[in-house]
């Protein structure tokens, strides 16, 4: 790709971010640099399905900037956020029973308190059906794809066979859903 048409997809994505809604700025992101993060993803050792579902994440988290106009250079933020994702997988994959050693100090992840408030509790109900109701609005087309990926653990692979659409439409569907969700979740 040239330098030229590097800048002019930055500079939209840039005119997208300046407009209303993150949807139109996650769907320019996905557009524009896709392929090129699952690349960058995937080059740090992980399969392609893995790398599919950490960039996914990464869009979900860029639709939750509240100020996506104030992103001044939005490849670098995705990628960065992809990045993030990939180390917090990571660290959620550490066993239950190892210890961290952190200045001589022993610490066991295991003795983590438990956070859970009666108010957490309501607001995560709350969120439930928030995300029950985006998924009644989305298309049958997006919503089975993203009910068979993040329920049935699908990979994009086995959806597209099962629907008879490409690896690329499964995805498509996907950054769909996840934006309306993420969407409908961010509203009060």
């Amino acid at each position: 790709m040239t330098q030229s048409l590097e800048k002019q997809r930055a500079e939209r994505a840039v005119e997208l971010v300046s407009g209303d809604g993150n949807s139109e700025f996650v769907e320019t992101l996905y557009t524009d640099y896709h392929e090129k993060l699952l690349n960058y993803i995937s080059s740090h050792s992980i399969d392609k399905d893995e790398a599919m579902d950490i960039s996914q994440e990464a869009y979900m988290r860029m639709s939750r900037i509240p100020k996506p106009s104030e992103v001044k250079y939005p490849q670098a933020y995705l990628f960065r956020t992809a990045l993030n994702v990939l180390r917090d997988k990571y660290r959620r994959n550490i066993p239950e029973n190892s210890s961290v050693k952190n200045n001589d100090e022993d610490y066991d992840l295991t003795e983590v308190e438990s956070t859970i408030t009666p108010l957490r509790d309501l607001e995560a109900k709350r969120s439930l059906k928030k995300v029950q109701a985006a998924l009644k609005r989305l298309s049958p087309n997006a919503r089975n794809v993203f009910i068979l990926h993040r329920f049935e653990n699908m990979t994009y692979s086995q959806i597209a066979t099962h629907y008879g659409i490409t690896v690329s439409g499964v995805s498509k569907h996907m950054a769909k859903a996840i934006a309306h969700i993420a969407a409908a979740v961010e509203t009060r």
